[in-house]
């Protein structure tokens, strides 16, 4: 059947009966400089393309748009074959049809495309690669919908490299007509040059990226889209205008993997995604430049899931590029082998977030977290997230009420928990650890329920408080208040050789749980493990549990913390700058401090400021007031944890203080959290420690003895001296 072929003159009628049909507004040409001798060109790059080329060539004899509308220029590039030769050939054969051959020596698509744009004569361009063709009216349904503020688009169909289709790649719920926010709903077109005809105007202002060894295509328009405010328009599924890709085994998406292809050009390729991100404040181009780079992530990530023991050469190449977007969570989607159970965690300001998130940036693994929905309890803080920002898989947040000793709420939440790890360990193929953090019992609790359901899974139980042994109220006495969940813990607990509990406290149970059954057990001091074993009812397990004990302080983070949140917080520089962090406002930690200066010489009183951040100025106001001169004293809201960590390193000395245990305990079994964020900050630290705690036993600086006031009275004299160079 011969093809109808479309003149110059009919052009304008079936331009008109588009803009009939659709509503769209047609331009027949652009207006500026260029001298056009065409309507469309149509630019083809061929490396080798020998085998192939031909059938381009027919798919363009066939057309039913006119040929003396439209160009070909097929840019040779690189080593020859006889591409040139069977293009002259057919050339020669087909007379009425306008062929370009330009050759380039550099074996390069992009070089080839933009010595394409600048040799191509049409008002609008279209890129066919030379494996691919299109449909016999493919290229008239492209130009009869154009207009210089658009690109046209025609669907894509994939097909094997016999012509087979396949459907499953094909675009089956494609949108016709003009397209609302396409960059975000169509974008995956924006990741290949075909099937699109653009105004030959606006390619001209943007080249292909030479230097680009894969992704070009990606790069040039998101350059192009964040530079125009062109509309899109999809023709009509009904015209069946089709661009033909022909999926070879040696295509660029079927590369090898490695890590240049997978990691160095991806993030070549997310580099300059990230360039255009500054370019626009179109809401749909930046979404759509997310999404793209979020699609290159996932090369990243594949390759991550083949070599995972490459993270952490990955991790230093994406942060070797400073990229203003980079999404980590898919980076790290699905490679998680540890999961944490913390029951408060990031970005809740929560002492046993914080914790936790340090434990998993020092880990440097990446790490899945189960985790509470912890309002109104805590705020939110939404910087801390950068801690885990790196290592961090998935957070699921379980819904259930905060609590600290609420049978029903832990109940709900270990449920929730447990369908919550059933799912992540299907996508992630299982976990190697879990790793509870038990300030919260919760924890604990979800974690034993996952390892007597997993026995093969090792359990790393971490301990921060003592809280069965102090005094916290009726929470501390809270039991499992149904009687059959109690008895089958029992059954449970002498099935596995272990004596029953017949209390129920759940405080109890937090740690016997893991005593019991966890496969290594965490202490922060050797004085924490002393005191809760000392008072452990049960000595005949002793022996068992002595096996998996691991004594590890408390994580310090990297210097750059420090520094990622700056505080411009006024100094005066002239006298001696002491810091300290309360959380509680109870005056006990400091009153030797007070008492201390109330003593002092007062040609000393002036040279010194002791700067407090607490989380209720009024009420430490309150709680000082009438024990220390407030001219030595500047009361400050608490600030956000990086903003914490900015602050440690601006003072001269910070000063940490132990809990006053003497009355009540052999030995102090706690160290304040705040000292190991204090170490890292590289500031001096002054402690007021009672003799023999965990605190007393750390490298510090100044040191003196909580219940001296003489003793803290010569360690801030001699403070003051050191760092104003001075003697009294």
């Amino acid at each position: 059947m011969a093809i109808f072929k479309r003149t110059s003159k009919m052009l304008n009628n079936i331009r008109s009966k588009v803009t009939e049909e659709t509503g769209f507004t047609q331009e027949l040409s652009n207006n500026d400089d260029m001298n056009y001798l065409y309507e469309v060109s149509v630019v083809t790059p061929s490396y080798k393309g020998e085998k192939h080329i031909v059938r381009l060539l027919d798919s363009m004899k066939n057309q039913s748009l006119a040929h003396d509308l439209f160009e070909v220029v097929i840019i040779i590039n690189g080593e020859q074959d006889r591409t040139k030769d069977l293009v002259e050939e057919f050339k020669l054969k087909n007379p009425d049809m306008n062929i370009k051959i330009p050759y380039s020596k550099l074996a390069n698509a992009s070089n080839a495309r933009n010595i394409g744009v600048k040799t191509a004569k049409g008002i609008y361009i279209t890129f066919i690669d030379d494996d691919d063709y299109v449909s016999p009216n493919y290229l008239e349904e492209l130009y009869k919908n154009a207009a210089s503020n658009r690109i046209v688009m025609a669907p894509m169909v994939d097909v094997d490299e016999n012509n087979n289709i396949n459907q499953p790649n094909s675009d089956k719920k494609i949108v016709e007509g003009i397209i609302n926010d396409p960059y975000t709903n169509i974008g995956r077109y924006f990741s290949f040059t075909a099937c699109k005809l653009i105004p030959s105007s606006n390619l001209r202002k943007i080249d292909f990226d030479v230097k680009l060894t894969s992704g070009e295509d990606i790069v040039f328009f998101a350059n192009i889209m964040t530079s125009n405010n062109f509309e899109v328009c999809m023709v009509k599924k009904e015209s069946k205008a089709i661009y033909y890709r022909v999926l070879r085994s040696d295509s660029i998406s079927r590369k090898p993997m490695s890590f240049k292809f997978n990691v160095e050009d991806r993030l070549a390729v997310i580099k300059k995604l990230n360039n255009y991100l500054s370019k626009t404040d179109n809401l749909d181009h930046l979404s759509g430049l997310k999404i793209r780079i979020n699609a290159q992530t996932t090369f990243i990530n594949k390759y991550l899931k083949a070599h995972p023991n490459e993270y952490n050469r990955v991790l230093e190449a994406i942060h070797s590029i400073n990229l203003k977007y980079f999404n980590m969570k898919e980076l790290n989607r699905n490679l998680a082998q540890r999961l944490y159970i913390s029951f408060s965690f990031l970005p809740y300001n929560d002492i046993s977030s914080y914790f936790i998130g340090k434990r998993i940036f020092k880990t440097g693994n990446i790490a899945d977290v189960i985790s509470n929905k912890m309002d109104p309890m805590r705020k939110i803080d939404e910087t801390s997230t950068k801690i885990t920002e790196d290592y961090l898989g998935k957070n699921i947040i379980i819904n259930s009420v905060p609590t600290l000793g609420n049978w029903k709420h832990m109940k709900n939440f270990c449920e929730h928990g447990m369908a919550a790890i059933d799912k992540l360990s299907k996508q992630n193929n299982g976990y190697q650890e879990i790793y509870s953090y038990s300030l919260y019992p919760a924890s604990n609790l979800l974690a034993f329920n996952y390892k007597l359901k997993h026995p093969e899974v090792k359990w790393i139980a971490e301990f921060s408080d003592q809280s069965i042994y102090e005094d916290i109220g009726d929470i501390v006495n809270a039991t499992i208040d149904e009687p059959d969940v109690l008895s089958k813990l029992n059954k449970t607990l002498v099935d596995n050789g272990f004596p029953e509990d017949s209390s129920g406290k759940i405080f109890f149970l937090n740690e016997y749980l893991a005593y019991a059954f966890a496969d290594e057990l965490i202490f922060q001091s050797e004085n924490q493990k002393q005191y809760m074993l000392d008072k452990f009812p049960y000595p005949e397990l002793m022996e068992c549990i002595n096996k998996k004990i691991e004594v590890i302080a408390p994580p310090v983070l990297d210097c750059k913390f420090y520094s990622l949140v700056h505080q411009n917080y006024k100094l005066n520089s002239d006298i001696v700058n002491f810091a300290y962090f309360d959380s509680t406002h109870e005056k006990i930690y400091l009153e030797q401090v007070y008492s201390a200066i109330k003593t002092m010489k007062e040609s000393f009183k002036d040279k010194f400021m002791i700067h407090v951040f607490t989380n209720n100025p009024e009420g430490f106001k309150h709680s000082v007031k009438g024990l220390v001169d407030e001219g030595c004293l500047n009361i400050n809201p608490q600030v956000n944890f990086l903003e914490f960590l900015n602050l440690t390193t601006k003072f001269d000395c910070l000063i940490v203080t132990d809990q006053k245990t003497k009355q009540s305990k052999p030995s102090n079994p706690f160290i304040p959290s705040k000292f190991y964020d204090y170490v890292g900050s590289g500031t001096d630290i002054w402690g007021i420690c009672e003799e023999g705690s965990a605190l007393s036993l750390q490298d510090l600086k100044y040191k003196s003895d909580i219940y001296d006031s003489p003793s803290i009275q010569k360690s801030l004299v001699h403070i003051i001296e050191h760092h104003l160079r001075i003697k009294f």
